[in-house]
Formats: C-alpha cells, sequence, structure tokens
C-alpha cells in the first residue's frame, strides 16, 4: 500500500526526469525530499516505517554469518 499510495506512484511518472538530471522524481513530484515528505506526515511515516521492516528476510542474519566467517 505504501508504494502504490499517490505521492509514490507519481514519483514513478517522473522516471525520465531522474534518469535525464539523475534526482529523484520524487521530489520532482513532491517538491521535496522523500524524508521531509514523511516527516510532514506521520501516517505516511509509520506505513513507510513498516514496509521497509517488511522487507527484511534473512539477508542480514545471512550477511553476518559470511562477514564474521572472514578473517581479518
Amino acid at each position: 500500500m505504501t508504494f502504490c499510495s499517490p505521492p509514490f506512484w507519481r514519483s514513478w511518472e517522473e522516471l525520465p526526469y531522474s534518469l535525464e538530471t539523475g534526482k529523484t522524481g520524487f521530489e520532482k513530484s513532491a517538491g521535496m525530499p522523500l524524508f521531509d515528505c514523511l516527516a510532514k506526515n506521520q501516517e505516511a511515516a509509520s506505513a513507510f516505517s513498516k514496509a521497509m521492516v517488511g522487507f527484511r528476510g534473512s539477508e542480514p542474519p545471512a550477511v553476518a554469518s559470511v562477514v564474521e566467517a572472514v578473517p581479518m
């Protein structure tokens, strides 16, 4: 739901702008950087945070086990 919300969806419409300029489409479409936008909207910030936590899977423990196994 977070990434299909209007602010995120509109940012995808600015993909050509991002490719041409190297700047974010979100900032162009929303008029401010992502985290500034989230700071102004607690509900959106909470949903974004939950989405980020939801992306975390088995990768962190797997990466940590490899790093621990590498001799320093």
